[in-house]
Formats: C-alpha cells, sequence, structure tokens
C-alpha cells in the first residue's frame, strides 16, 4: 500500500498480513486514543488491530490511521498514492478491468472495481491487496 514498502509479487494474503502489521505498529506507536480522535476510524477496531486482531479496513481507513503518524504524509495523499500504485502496476502488467473483476475471490462489477480504483467507492484492503498481488504476479 505505501509506495515501495511491500513486494507486489507477494500473495494476496502476505500482503493484506504486512498492510495489517505496518497499521498495528501505527497503531500501537500513536495509541488508539489519539487516532480516534483524529480519524473517523472507531477506537475499538484499532483497539483490535493493534492486538493482531484486523478488523477489515478501507485504504481510506488505513491512510487515515497511517496518516496521523508524523513522519508520514497525510492521509489524503497516503489513500492517492495507493490508489495511483494500483494504477500503475495494472497498466505495467496490461491487466484488463474485466479480466481483473472477474479474477478477485469475490467478484466485482467492472464499473464498480473501476469507480474503487478511482476513489469514488470505498476500496476494502482485502480487495487492494488482491489486486495488488494479482497485478504483481502478471509483470
Amino acid at each position: 500500500m505505501l509506495r515501495g514498502e511491500f513486494d507486489p509479487t507477494a500473495t494476496p494474503d502476505q500482503l493484506r498480513a504486512a498492510y495489517e502489521a505496518r497499521l498495528a505498529a501505527t497503531v500501537r506507536d500513536q495509541g488508539p486514543d489519539r487516532i480516534a480522535e483524529t480519524t473517523d476510524v472507531d477506537r475499538g477496531r484499532l483497539t483490535a488491530l493493534a492486538s493482531g486482531d484486523a478488523p477489515e479496513l478501507t485504504v481510506a481507513e488505513a491512510a487515515a490511521v497511517l496518516g496521523t503518524d508524523p513522519d508520514r504524509r497525510d492521509a489524503t495523499t497516503l489513500a492517492a498514492e495507493a490508489r495511483d500504485l494500483l494504477l500503475i502496476e495494472l497498466t505495467a502488467a496490461v491487466v484488463d478491468i474485466e479480466e481483473l473483476s472477474a479474477s478477485l475471490d469475490r467478484p466485482v462489477d467492472p464499473d464498480r472495481l473501476r469507480a474503487k480504483l478511482e476513489g469514488r467507492e470505498p476500496l476494502a484492503l482485502g480487495t487492494y491487496a488482491a489486486i495488488h498481488g494479482y497485478a504483481g504476479r502478471r509483470r
């Protein structure tokens, strides 16, 4: 999800675990109370994330959590970069949106998937990992 921090050839499960580990470390470092006060992410979900019982998050929520780290960019920039990274990976792998939507564990209508990739609809972190891994394996 963060440019250059994750191996795009990893499996979706490995990518998601790496994302969740990075998010959990951020919650532990910044504190669930502070993050809950400055984001729309519920404290209970943050506490679960920090303890290793990761709830389903969207890319925007993950970016909001990471954006609380003063050493990182703001949440809006992080979310935009995450989507841009996917689009670059998909373009480099020459992946068709219909092919991609059919490849997901839970297929998504190609138009809805496009809207998720463009940031017009929420994109689940698990789906993000699946797309990131798919594009990485195609390259």
